[in-house]
């Protein structure tokens, strides 16, 4: 009642606002009625676009009638039968006959489109049409460009309209209308006193503005052409559908869902972002008899990202990868494309080489409690009936014994389908003759790298006891992970890429098949993603603000992996700072920005130690921050930095943590590469312009 009351007293006192707020009402009821229109189709005549197979219609060109035309978007069908096609000559694809476009003379820009492209190898081409909105078109007109000494006859062009696209618009206006509202109670509104607002509110509303800005190239009603685009929006299937529907499958799959909602795992899931196009790369790289930058350079960068994100991932990838070329040596020994997966290799060393070798050389020099580690990770292994769970709950974690109270882990149902038409897709392989078929190779390849992941999740997996049979080194490299739920990361790609295969293998074969499979895997995945959402948002452990500025300490990173051994976290304190020896006294220890200040001033004869709060992990330097005179330091017990001071001292000390000038070098090679690689795409773009 209360809030009721606070809208009609805002609404009083901004009585234009109110007035603004109607007039948006009236629209978006004009355009809730213009969702249920009739749809529009256009057929284009195409007496005058017809050449016969005796006729040349080399460099002519024809123009239809005008036509009228509804605001929307249409997809434009085109059939054609040409030379090539008629007598199956040999053609190449990319061998343009003919160019369709469409126009309007009244107002050209309400009409945006590409060229359609005709070809040698096909009887029919897709397109898309949009005709803006309040710009209905009486002077519609198609414009057919043929080239070449090709003959080509036009059988039908049809436009249908994308009803969805309706919808689009209404979200559109919606949008713009939000924000006009926003704007509007940011600069004039009354009654509302926004410096109040609280921090949570004030954090929302900086968040929608950074986002807004973030994405406003997706606001253009086209998209940025990049140096791939169009081959990018059509590879793994050549299909946008089977596109969308795999990128679907990932991105809903279960162990996604339950790294960014249950485990909250951000750099797991940020990894998880790079991993298909690691498989694309190193399939690329494996299809290609002679592999170039362009083939080699997406695993670079995927293997470089990864390193960034999550450094598990990045040995759980390495691992398949090395698997993977072991399994086909023949191929990996190959000049050329042994010689791709070096240059892969060290390009992504370069790029990551500010990152990875300050990392590597303080993993092998300083003794942190990882590098020590042999888990057992065989208790954190899954049972079969929780990895093929169609509906699970959305909390817990992990549990050494049994299955009670344990979060989700499980492949959910879409994949759980992918797999069961990819074993269809198998059992077919001898009747589509698919043994040669590439989609079909990657689908069969993905599919047995993808089973061995799964494998690797179970309980039944000998783990523990091939670390006590082979040794710590190799106890040490069996736990990596963690937990062998982990390998879920993996087995969750391949049989994305799976699904995504198999789909496109039956949408090539069994059309009506592919149908089926995909209403029912879409049914199931939406399905699967709504119990999820409300098993998670009703049963949540907790709700949680957090609004503490503070830095991460270490005790808070994960389990203490990075922690120096044989510390006694007991001992452990972030601001008590003890005196080992000498007469001493400390008025002020403060941490400011990754420093540390002390001041002190020593009251004896003689020298005296303190023993800081700070572990020393090497490279501390300390210095007077009024003289810049070094002082030494030494590790102390409990491996904290213990400093000494000389008789009749008196100042404040800084402790701070530089970088050896290598790790500088390390991040000038990052530089260089990433310029390098830089500049040969934008190099390969120019010239592409150029042609």
């Amino acid at each position: 009642m209360c809030r009721k009351v606070k809208i009609k007293t805002f609404l009083y006192q901004n009585k234009a606002f109110f007035l603004f707020v109607c007039i948006q009402a009236v629209i978006l009821l004009y355009l809730v009625t213009i969702l249920f229109s009739a749809r529009g189709i256009l057929r284009i005549q195409t007496e005058n676009t017809r050449g016969g197979y005796n006729e040349s219609l080399a460099g002519k060109t024809f123009t239809s009638g005008k036509y009228s035309i509804q605001p929307g978007a249409y997809k434009v069908a085109v059939k054609y039968i040409s030379k090539n096609t008629a007598d199956n000559s040999v053609h190449s694809l990319e061998d343009r006959i003919a160019d369709i476009t469409f126009m309007s003379d009244s107002n050209p820009s309400a009409v945006t489109m590409n060229r359609i492209a005709l070809d040698g190898g096909h009887i029919s081409a897709d397109g898309r049409l949009w005709i803006h909105s309040f710009s209905q078109l009486n002077d519609l007109k198609m414009e057919l460009v043929c080239h070449g000494e090709n003959e080509i006859q036009i059988q039908s062009i049809v436009l249908k309209e994308q009803i969805r696209y309706r919808y689009v618009r209404v979200a559109e206006v919606l949008l713009g209308m939000a924000l006009l509202n926003l704007i509007y109670i940011v600069f004039w509104s009354k009654g509302i006193d926004l410096p109040s607002l609280k921090s949570r509110k004030k954090t929302a509303l900086y968040l929608m503005a950074l986002s807004a800005i973030a994405g406003l190239p997706l606001y253009a009603d086209f998209v940025f052409v990049g140096h791939d685009l169009y081959f990018h929006m059509q590879r793994m299937a050549r299909s946008r559908s089977i596109g969308l529907i795999g990128t679907a499958v990932y991105l809903f799959s279960s162990y996604r869902l339950i790294n960014v909602h249950v485990r909250a795992a951000v750099g797991e899931y940020t990894a998880m972002c790079f991993l298909p196009l690691a498989v694309y790369g190193l399939w690329r790289i494996y299809e290609q008899e002679r592999p170039t930058w362009k083939d080699w350079l997406p695993l670079s960068i995927t293997m470089s990202s990864i390193v960034q994100c999550h450094i598990l991932t990045v040995e759980m990838v390495m691992l398949f990868i090395l698997v993977f070329v072991l399994a086909n040596i023949r191929k990996t020994l190959m000049p050329q494309r042994l010689s791709a997966l070096v240059k892969a290799a060290l390009t992504s060393v370069g790029i990551s080489a500010w990152f990875v070798f300050p990392f590597l050389e303080s993993m092998f020099c300083l003794p942190v409690a990882v590098s020590g580690q042999g888990n057992k990770i065989q208790s954190s292994g899954l049972f079969l009936v929780q990895l093929f769970s169609f509906f699970i709950h959305g909390n817990g974690t992990n549990v050494e014994a049994g299955m009670v109270d344990e979060m989700p882990l499980s492949i959910g149902i879409a994949l759980t389908f992918g797999i069961v038409v990819s074993l269809y897709v198998c059992l077919q392989r001898s009747r589509w003759n698919l043994e040669e078929n590439p989609k079909y190779k990657l689908m069969r390849l993905s599919f047995i790298f993808g089973a061995a992941a799964l494998f690797l999740t179970l309980k039944c997996f000998p783990y523990d006891h091939l670390q006590d049979l082979l040794g710590a080194a190799a106890a040490r490299l069996i736990g990596m992970v963690q937990f062998s739920w982990r390998y879920l990361t993996i087995a969750t790609v391949l049989l994305s890429v799976t699904v995504t295969m198999a789909l496109a293998v039956l949408k090539d074969f069994n059309a009506g098949a592919y149908k089926i499979a995909v209403g029912v895997l879409v049914c199931g995945q939406l399905l699967f993603t709504g119990v999820f959402y409300w098993q998670y948002t009703q049963k949540a452990n907790e709700d949680a603000f957090l609004s503490s500025d503070n830095y991460a300490q270490t005790m808070q990173i994960g389990m203490g992996e990075y922690l120096l051994e044989n510390v006694d976290r007991e001992q452990l304190s972030v601001s008590e700072c003890k005196i080992v020896s000498g007469n001493i006294s400390i008025s002020s220890y403060q941490k400011i920005r990754g420093k540390v200040n002390i001041t002190c001033r020593n009251e004896g004869n003689e020298e005296a130690e303190i023993l800081l709060p700070v572990l020393d992990y090497g490279n501390y330097h300390v210095h007077d921050i009024n003289t810049g005179k070094e002082y030494p330091l030494e590790t102390g017990d409990n491996s904290q930095i213990q400093i000494s001071v000389e008789a009749g001292y008196e100042g404040v000390l800084e402790v701070s943590y530089i970088p050896p000038v290598r790790w500088r070098a390390a991040e000038i090679v990052s530089l260089i590469v990433t310029t390098f690689i830089i500049f040969i795409i934008v190099k390969e773009r120019n010239r592409k312009d150029v042609k």
